[in-house]
């Protein structure tokens, strides 16, 4: 069986996570680059706020290159022995050329308007989350990044992304679309549009 992986790039509250997921109950084996930096951050005892971990990736992608994420979840030997693997939390460009380069992979870019996102954090209400308008687009400001740095530059992913989805929707639709871009890249995976029925 040819290898399959899939990256996933996004805006928080976008759906990124969720679009991993639906992959995952079609046989994907799941990895994220933000695990590794918590893992990083445990190691430090640095604690896991959203800040904290922000600070930590960017220092790390600074000293050691911007693709150094990708390039730890790569080295596990989970992600060595799959065969269809969804790679979420992508935030750098040079993390999606790295994954390119060497694993051929797909980047799915899943985006909403501001007022969607910012609806999204208020109703799931995670630890670290901006509770005003205002520091929500300060948030989204940062994970913009400036072009050409290591730090986050999360929508210069989704410029260079494979396919964009417009989450503005629910899950179904979100799924219905992966689909789509699943067929488009002549992605043959057993289960596609029947595991969205069986979901919903």
């Amino acid at each position: 069986m040819e290898r399959v992986v899939i990256g996933v790039a996004g805006d928080s509250a976008s759906g990124k996570g969720t679009a991993a997921e639906y992959l995952v109950k079609m046989g994907f084996k799941y990895f994220s680059l933000s695990d590794r930096i918590r893992e990083e951050a445990a190691r430090r005892k640095w604690g896991n706020g959203r800040k904290v971990l922000q600070d930590l990736g960017d220092e790390i992608r600074a000293n050691f290159g911007a693709e150094e994420w990708a390039k730890r979840t790569a080295q596990l030997e989970e992600f060595k022995l799959g065969d269809r693997i969804v790679i979420d939390s992508i935030r750098h460009p040079s993390e999606i050329k790295y994954l390119r380069e060497f694993f051929e992979a797909k980047i799915i870019g899943v985006t909403a308007s501001p007022e969607t996102l910012f609806k999204r954090m208020r109703e799931r209400n995670r630890e670290g989350d901006p509770k005003t308008f205002e520091e929500f687009m300060e948030m989204q400001k940062r994970e913009m990044g400036v072009e050409g740095s290591s730090a986050m530059q999360v929508h210069k992913c989704l410029e260079i992304a494979d396919g964009i989805i417009l989450n503005e929707m629910g899950n179904f639709e979100l799924n219905r679309e992966i689909d789509n871009l699943l067929e488009i890249w002549e992605i043959d995976i057993p289960g596609v549009g029947k595991e969205r029925d069986k979901i919903f």
